[in-house]
């Protein structure tokens, strides 16, 4: 990008003079006010981005390079890793842990949910816990059976917190409603092996529905933005839901630690 060139040979200069205090602020300011471009740029090259506002100690670049970065981790190459010094190195490597558990927690409530009219009590009396009482759900346990025959299959193919993207493409897919996945072609074969009555059809698709959208309440938080770009105009194929602290800032965190010494 020719913002991001121009800059580096900017800094270089000023770098070279010895007086990169003396633009930073300037500089910072300036590329603020390229907005969208900026972001999409750091999304493209959250590397070379993070090393950028390292130099020129710029907290809103380095925050928005490092979210990328967090979500792109399991993606980049080790030697591409390495480019990034120490300090934010370990922050990335932090909250990509952090993410990794929090995807697994939302993937375990998942795999254990259950609508809540299959919810029996004893509590509730002996005819709420009939054969009767059950078999009237029936339609309701064969819904979520199929979406968890889905859900496992994703598992097993991978698709989940183990894979590159973080697993963004599955929870993606189970957040953004209930036309994604499990359509009327999946249902379609679903029936030819057990056949139900144009009704029956119906009210299963109205189960399996509830159940997408209660799961894909579920995993709504893994979608959350934290960075400054524009997912609904620039789409990207991993999570931004972790974002570090301004005092993560490698330079911040070393002021803090020399006063601690001090």
């Amino acid at each position: 990008m020719r913002v991001l060139s121009e800059v580096m040979a900017l800094i270089e200069v000023a770098e070279y003079l010895r007086c990169v205090s003396a633009i930073s602020k300037t500089l910072d300011v300036a590329l603020m006010s390229q907005a969208t471009t900026l972001w999409r740029s750091i999304a493209v090259n959250p590397v070379v981005w993070c090393e950028m506002a390292c130099r020129v100690q710029s907290v809103m670049i380095w925050q928005e390079a490092v979210i990328h970065l967090i979500g792109q981790w399991g993606m980049l190459a080790y030697e591409t890793k390495a480019h990034l010094d120490s300090s934010t190195y370990k922050t990335c490597e932090k909250y990509a842990g952090r993410t990794l558990e929090h995807r697994k927690k939302i993937e375990q409530k998942v795999v254990k949910f259950y609508p809540a009219q299959l919810v029996r009590s004893e509590a509730d009396g002996r005819r709420a816990i009939s054969r009767a009482s059950y078999s009237n759900d029936v339609v309701v346990w064969m819904a979520l059976d199929l979406f968890r025959h889905w859900f496992s299959s994703a598992l097993l193919e991978k698709l989940n917190h183990v894979a590159p993207d973080g697993g963004y493409w599955m929870y993606n897919t189970m957040a953004r409603g209930i036309e994604t996945y499990l359509g009327q072609e999946d249902l379609h074969q679903f029936h030819e092996r057990f056949p139900m009555s144009t009704k029956g059809q119906t009210v299963m698709r109205s189960h399996l529905g509830d159940i997408k959208r209660a799961v894909g309440g579920i995993v709504g938080p893994l979608l959350k933005n934290e960075s400054q770009l524009d997912l609904e105009k620039h789409e990207v194929k991993y999570l931004t839901c972790a974002k570090p602290k301004r005092t993560d800032a490698p330079w911040l965190k070393e002021a803090k630690d020399l006063d601690m010494e001090g």
